[in-house]
């Protein structure tokens, strides 16, 4: 389940005169599937995507990624992902694709703890861009663990430098 609000929002007309207010909203249900097949990991996502603006709109589409084994004795590892196939949303008349994108990518374990991957990725309409990142992953146990992780995309979008960072958690093979 995924959630977003814009928050309340005026509604105008074209004097600029109040008219109410209304609250923009997105809502996507997602039931997805994967497994182990010959080595590879493969998975599918279904979801039902609503968008209220003014008036509702809503599609279905889903995602497909493949991730390969490890391949050079563990040090590298391909994938591929499709994301937002499907139909569009239509607002009155018009109607709007969801943002569908193809994206490659490749990981490699340099030492140990050590993981650099990076990623074409292919917004469908948009220029492509490039993402690169590091993991550096710190064991706290035999069962739990820490990832530190860094990146930087080539991909501009309200005046962001492309650099991001976060941390990760591992707790008996789950992680997230």
């Amino acid at each position: 389940f995924q959630y977003y609000s814009a928050g309340s929002i005026d509604n105008t007309d074209t004097g600029g005169n109040k008219t109410g207010t209304s609250t923009p909203n997105d809502v996507a249900l997602l039931a997805g599937y994967g497994r182990n097949v010959g080595g590879y990991q493969v998975g599918v996502t279904g979801k039902y995507v609503q968008s209220k603006l003014v008036n509702t709109a809503s599609t279905f589409a889903g995602d497909a990624g493949i991730l390969s084994p490890w391949y050079l004795k563990g040090k590298v590892r391909l994938s591929a992902t499709i994301v937002n196939v499907g139909g569009g949303l239509t607002y009155d008349k018009e109607t709007t694709d969801l943002p569908m994108a193809v994206d490659v990518g490749a990981g490699v374990r340099v030492v140990k703890n050590l993981l650099v991957g990076a990623d074409v990725v292919s917004p469908k309409g948009e220029d492509m861009y490039v993402g690169v990142g590091t993991e550096y992953t710190i064991a706290v146990g035999e069962t739990m663990g820490l990832a530190l992780r860094a990146g930087y995309n080539t991909r501009q979008r309200g005046g962001s430098n492309g650099i991001s960072g976060g941390v990760g958690f591992r707790l008996n093979g789950l992680e997230v």
